[in-house]
């Protein structure tokens, strides 16, 4: 099996960065940027703002501007696009409860998803868009920032990309989200089904974490990630398949 621990190890790496230096950006909050001339940068800047504005559209949004070339993992695409937008959801709620530095702490950041979004909403106006012969797909590469935080990359290969990969369907250019994620290998039946089951379970942890956040269950930053990394580290402990859906996507803020 090879990629069964592939999201495990993801987030366990983020986790073990806590102690790395916080970039101080300031996320800006603002209305969805003008249309770009180029039609794969702009189909990009909606995808990226999509997840940014993380609202109830978010889902059906993202579903449109996604292509998923591999039939058989359009569950797990779908599983996959839910637990990042539980993810980001999480980190703003901790941010908001905590401060800034203690929220970020909880995922090991050294950089927020907003803040990341307010620069990558410039990078991708500046971005290189390199088409093929028949500019059917396209790679779009975003310029690489000066005097970037060490290690921002550091063990996720979800967010804070440089690259992303776009194909054109049916007239409109999408995300080719199995390209972009590195998620076309050939995943034998044991290892999609680990990865099905481990990634809601997560989904179900993180909306269950969000709540009791919210009802001061949960003290401080530190609990909040101590209780992360656990489950993280039995997520495939359990037999039994979580109920949460795949389209249960947070609240909108």
């Amino acid at each position: 099996m090879k990629r069964r621990f592939s999201i495990v190890l993801t987030v366990a790496a983020i986790l073990l960065g806590t102690g790395l230096a916080i970039a101080q950006t300031k996320a800006v909050l603002k209305e969805k940027p003008e249309k770009l001339a180029d039609p794969a940068a702009n189909a990009l800047q909606d995808y990226l703002y999509a997840q940014y504005a993380n609202d109830k559209d978010t889902a059906a949004t993202l579903k449109r501007l996604t292509a998923v070339t591999d039939s058989a993992k359009e569950r797990y695409v779908s599983a996959l696009t839910n637990y990042l937008l539980w993810m980001r959801y999480l980190e703003r709620r901790a941010i908001e409860k905590w401060g800034k530095e203690d929220g970020m702490r909880i995922l090991g950041h050294v950089r927020t998803f907003d803040d990341q979004y307010v620069i990558d909403s410039r990078r991708v106006r500046e971005a290189n868009v390199q088409y093929n012969s028949t500019k059917t797909t396209a790679t779009i590469h975003l310029r690489i920032e000066m005097n970037r935080p060490e290690n921002l990359q550091m063990g996720d290969s979800f967010n804070f990309l440089d690259s992303y990969e776009m194909i054109k369907v049916g007239g409109e250019w999408k995300l080719d989200f199995l390209k972009t994620y590195k998620k076309l290998e050939a995943d034998d039946d044991e290892d999609l089904r680990s990865e099905m089951m481990a990634i809601p379970r997560m989904t179900k942890v993180i909306r269950e974490l969000c709540e009791q956040m919210k009802a001061s269950q949960i003290k401080t930053a530190d609990e909040m990630k101590n209780i992360l990394e656990d489950k993280w580290s039995r997520v495939y402990d359990d037999p039994v398949r979580t109920t949460v859906r795949p389209d249960e996507q947070p609240p909108a803020p």
